[in-house]
Formats: C-alpha cells, structure tokens, sequence
C-alpha cells in the first residue's frame, strides 16, 4: 500500500536525506542491525522520513532489488555499496511515496554527489527513469518479498498457512503499549486515551493496550511521563508465565534490550531481580527506560554461558529471552530478512543450548525456567528444548495454557497476528529433585 511520504524539514534537502538513508542502509548490507545503525538518526530533522524510508526498503528489499536488475545491464551486486542502497531509496520512493518520478530522479541524482560517487549519476539517472513498480512473472524471493531460506523454512514449517505468515511479515505491526502499574490503572488510561481521541483494543490482559492505528511513541498520550511503556503483546506473556511470587529470587538472563525487566519490576517490585547481558550497546535503551519511568535497576554486562558472573546463591526463577534468528518480528525488524541466512539459525542453536545447559546449574530444585525466543523455526525452539532435554535428567517440561498458541511437542508456539502481536515460543521447564 502506498504511504504518503513526510516532508522534510526546511534545514535538510531531500537529497540530503536520500544520502543518509543509503549511508545507514550500506551500513544494514554488512550486517549491522537497522535499529542500531538508526540511533545515529534520531536527532536529525528528518529522522520520520529517514526511518520511513529504510524500513520501507529492507520490508521490500527483494522485489526492489529485482526490479532494478531488469534495468541495470550490469552485475547489480558488483554496484558500491552506497550507490546500490541509492538505488533502493529512490526505487522505494517511487514505489511507497507520492514524489513525482522527475523529482526522485533529480534528487536521487544529485545525491550521488553527497555521497562521493560522481561517477555514478548516468547509472542512477537511467535506472530511476526506467525502473517500474509492476512486478510481472517475479522471482519467487520478490513475489514473497523474503529470502528463499526463510520461503523453505516456513513452507516446510507451516504447509498449511505459510504464504499467508510471509505476507503477514511484510505488514507494519501494530503500536502496543503495557500499562505501567506503578503509576496509573488501566481504566484511567483508557480515559486519557479516549480524551485524546484514540482507539484502542486491550489483550492479551488488562493492561495491554493496542491502537489501532500505528503511533510514534511522542505521541503516545502519557509516555513521557511514564503511564506506559511500548512492547509487544505476545513479549508481555512470558512474564505471566514465569508465575512469580514476593521475594523470589529470579534472574532474566539475555536481558537486553530490557522490556521484559522493566514488566517484572513494574508488576512484581519484591522480587530479587538480577539481570545480564552481553551487549553494552543494546542496554543503553534500558537506562533511559528507567529514567523515564523513575525506576532503578541495572543491566550487568555478563555472559549467560560462563558462570564467572554468578554469586552461587541460586534462583527460583529463570528467564531465558534467547538470541535467535528474530523471524516472528519481521514486521518490526525487517532488517532481519536482509543480512541473516540458514546458517545464523544453526549458530544460535547452538547457543541457546549452551545457556540452558549453563543457566540449569543455577536453577534451584522446583525451580522454573522459562525459555523463549521471538522465533518460528522449530531449529530454535522445539529442537533446542529437545536437545537440552537428551542430557538433563532433573527436567520435566511443565504444560503451558496461552491462547491461540500452537502446541508443540515441548512448548508452545504463537504466529504473528495481523494487528496484533509478534511471533514467539514458550517452554516451562521444572527442575526436578534427585533422589540420592
């Protein structure tokens, strides 16, 4: 569906703003995560426009790249970085914007200076003029707008419905919001909203709200005083299922960036939290979390894999938010489709046994930990639980009732939900007394 573009700011051209999205999308096509590369971008005036635009072109990364090889007769992977993701900006314009094709052209053009590549005007010129936006007999990977690994997996996955969950991953996710309980009830929440002339549904529980139509958090009534914080509704579930009591010692162990945190100290102040991560740079989110919402806690910079961090006093509770190949938040991360392949999901599966296999050592007997990731592919979820579960003893993988989840053998298994929340797998492991 086509998108009505947001005008710049007076003080940035649009080729200026061309530039800097092919500059954060070159920095995306060597791997680094779109989220982080746009942080750079957020105090720039025309950061909407930015972050529209490169979400735009990694959501259609696929069916862009194909119909600008149609028009270019050379080795379109042989293209520079910067001049290739140009292409992308100025095909996407085309494609989801109301800009004129002169005026795209002209600005996309004269951005090629901005970025250092003169030489590349003829190229981009012709390319822009040419390129179209009707998709006759495409690829298989631009039909889907997906990379074939991902088409295979979820056809081999979900034989039934696997067109219809790539389609929904190239949908924009809804805006949903946690009530914060220290600070307001639902109730009074949905009066400020209602004031403000905002519609809104609540689920998966009370205090999990979302719009109906897509807002930017400087929007959203309350934010900023702390009424509320942004999270998915299906991320708010794992804490439920944790089933936490006063003054039991938990610890959430791939914490970052800290929204399933923030949830435990909001709705549960006098449990013992401890959490940890390894990436300093995804914390920085979670301080500014805690300012905003008058909390103190920290994220300590450690590896779930090694116990070099651990007290060796244990935990009643453990979260395991496993890294994973991130395929039921495509809507929001759509990045993801762009710079992983296969392989990734091999590498964190192994991962994701090595921190159960570590993490269960700290687990105390009838102790639960609950495993979960943000990710479709059975390879990360069931199977991991699976191989965990070859060489545990004490392990007994407790039930799970989540509506409009799939059971799986070890688990249970949420797909994305057009306008409602991401994809995600939940296991609940007990540990178990052995009999000496």
């Amino acid at each position: 569906m086509a998108t009505r573009s947001i005008s710049n700011s007076p003080r940035v051209s649009t080729r200026e703003t061309f530039a800097h999205a092919a500059k954060c999308l070159s920095e995306t096509l060597r791997g680094v995560a779109l989220e982080l590369v746009l942080n750079t971008s957020r105090s720039r005036p025309d950061r909407a426009r930015v972050f529209n635009i490169c979400f735009g072109v990694c959501r259609y990364f696929f069916s862009l790249k194909w119909s600008l090889e149609r028009v270019i007769k050379r080795d379109f992977n042989s293209l520079d970085d910067p001049v290739k993701c140009l292409l992308f900006v100025g095909a996407a314009q085309l494609r989801l914007s109301q800009m004129k094709r002169h005026a795209v052209v002209s600005e996309a053009v004269e951005a090629c200076v901005l970025l250092g590549f003169n030489s590349a005007k003829g190229l981009v010129n012709a390319a822009l003029r040419r390129v179209s936006a009707d998709n006759i007999n495409p690829s298989r990977e631009a039909q889907y707008d997906s990379p074939g690994w991902l088409i295979d997996a979820l056809q081999n996955e979900y034989a039934s419905n696997w067109p219809e969950l790539l389609r929904i991953n190239n949908t924009r996710a809804p805006t949903t919001v946690r009530v914060t309980k220290q600070q307001t009830d639902t109730i009074t929440y949905q009066e400020t909203l209602a004031a403000a002339h905002i519609r809104s549904h609540t689920g998966p529980y009370r205090e999990t709200i979302t719009f109906d139509e897509a807002m930017p958090v400087d929007r959203i009534p309350g934010y900023q005083q702390g009424l509320c914080s942004v999270q998915d509704a299906h991320s708010q579930i794992a804490v439920k299922l944790l089933k936490l009591k006063e003054n039991v010692r938990v610890l959430d162990a791939c914490a970052a960036p800290g929204t399933k945190t923030l949830q435990i100290l909001d709705q549960h102040p006098s449990v013992s939290l401890h959490s940890i991560d390894t990436n300093r740079q995804r914390t920085k989110w979670f301080t500014r979390e805690t300012k905003r919402l008058s909390l103190s806690h920290e994220i300590q910079i450690a590896d779930a894999t090694s116990s070099e961090w651990w007290d060796g006093d244990s935990f009643e509770r453990i979260l395991v938010d496993a890294p994973c190949s991130g395929t039921g938040t495509l809507r929001r991360h759509p990045d993801i489709k762009v710079h992983r392949n296969i392989h990734d999901i091999t590498t964190a599966h192994a991962l994701q046994v090595n921190l159960l296999r570590n993490l269960w050592d700290m687990l105390s007997p009838k102790g639960l930990l609950l495993y979960c990731t943000c990710s479709l592919l059975s390879k990360e979820n069931d199977q991991t639980i699976a191989a965990f579960l070859s060489s545990s003893s004490d392990c007994s993988v407790q039930p799970l009732r989540v509506p409009d989840a799939i059971s799986q053998q070890h688990g249970v298994q949420l797909l994305p939900k057009e306008g409602g929340g991401d994809g995600f797998y939940f296991s609940l492991l007990q540990k178990q007394k052995v009999a000496h």
